[in-house]
């Protein structure tokens, strides 16, 4: 290894020590705040200190204020300080989604949103549309891939479970794709249910399956 190399691999050896030292005693949001400083992240997307010569772009200051947003969203976390707040802060990050910077005391209005987005929130009423085989389980499952099928599944159990009193599963009969009119049938996912679990109501045409 060159000379140049090897100080470069001690100057980051050097760092991460430092931030070592510095998550034993550090609240979460001053944490965040030297490891953007200590990083280079700063002078990269900024154009700053060592790459003065670089300009950066309108995307990048944007990617920088993205950066910086960690270090106010980790203040939630600042009542404990040392290792154990910044495992929280990184616990919350990791699981967080647009859906959770909505307004929960909302009362009025509709939040549509994928299953996935949905994990961890919980509604009084949770609509599941889609309830169509081919569509939900996706028609990519099947015997030939029962990890996948087994995945959806977990996710159909995830969108039902976000209901705390009323749950509607809805499917269409006909489904237009790509222009066309195409006859579907039920999600054999709705099989697994209970009959003694559901309601069945048609309205104009359209069955609707409460749990």
């Amino acid at each position: 290894m060159r000379a140049g190399e090897l100080a470069k691999v001690k100057q980051f050896e050097s760092v991460i020590a430092e931030l070592e030292n510095a998550a034993l005693t550090l609240v979460p949001s001053e944490f965040v705040k030297l490891v953007i400083e200590k990083s280079g992240m700063r002078d990269y997307y900024l154009g700053r200190g060592l790459l003065a010569g670089r300009q950066g772009s309108e995307e990048d200051r944007e990617r920088f204020e993205n950066v910086e947003e960690l270090a106010s969203v980790a203040v939630r976390h600042d009542n404990v300080a040392g290792k154990e707040g910044i495992a929280a802060f990184l616990a919350e990050a990791a699981l967080a989604s647009d859906q959770d910077e909505m307004d929960r005391d909302a009362k009025t209005g509709v939040m549509l949103m994928t299953v996935h987005a949905a994990k961890g929130l919980e509604f009084n009423t949770v609509f599941v549309s889609g309830m169509e085989e081919g569509l939900f389980p996706h028609e990519g499952s099947g015997d030939e891939d029962d990890r996948d099928e087994e995945e959806e599944r977990r996710l159909f159990y995830v969108a039902m479970t976000r209901a705390k009193a009323r749950l509607y599963l809805t499917f269409a009969r006909v489904r237009k794709i790509y222009g066309s009119d195409y006859l579907t049938e039920p999600s054999s996912f709705l099989a697994d249910i209970d009959n003694s679990l559901m309601l069945y109501d048609e309205t104009n045409g359209e069955e609707i399956i409460q749990a």
